[in-house]
């Protein structure tokens, strides 16, 4: 039986730490959709990044402030998935969108962390892809701190 190509849904992944999410999933592998909320451009250019690994992806609007949108995008993201992919279920939520950046807490965290720096997004990018691949199958139920040793 052939093993089913796994599906990502990156809320988010138009750039920053979502575009690194969505580009580190379709290099392990995955097929991605990803959300943008105004920059759409920026959102199709993630999309032919990831088509050019030889990975499916989709992109649609949601604006995550937008409660009333929500309905129409369930229906989007089931549209997409039979058009795209081929399928009515997708195996992987990054619910990214509307984290911002801060740069008081961002010079905070560098002096605190281990590292002497904040993630950046492919730090991130990858750590995700990790904990979605198969390598990780045996975290479950786990609270994962990608932190740079802030804690230490």
């Amino acid at each position: 039986m052939e093993k089913q190509i796994k599906i990502a849904l990156v809320t988010g992944g138009s750039r920053g730490l979502g575009k690194s999410m969505a580009l580190h999933l379709a290099q392990s592998g995955v097929d991605v959709i990803l959300t943008y909320n105004t920059k759409k451009a920026e959102a199709e250019a993630v999309a032919e990044e990831i088509r050019q690994m030889g990975r499916k992806a989709a992109v649609l609007q949601l604006d995550m402030a937008n409660l009333r949108a929500f309905d129409a995008f369930i229906e989007q993201v089931a549209a997409q998935l039979r058009l795209e992919f081929g399928r009515d279920t997708f195996n992987i939520l990054v619910n990214n969108a509307a984290i911002r950046s801060n740069p008081q807490m961002k010079s905070f965290l560098s002096n605190a962390a281990a590292l002497g720096r904040v993630g950046e997004a492919d730090d991130i990018g990858g750590v995700v892809a990790l904990l979605c691949s198969e390598q990780a199958g045996w975290i479950n139920g786990q609270r994962i701190e990608a932190s740079g040793g802030i804690n230490l």
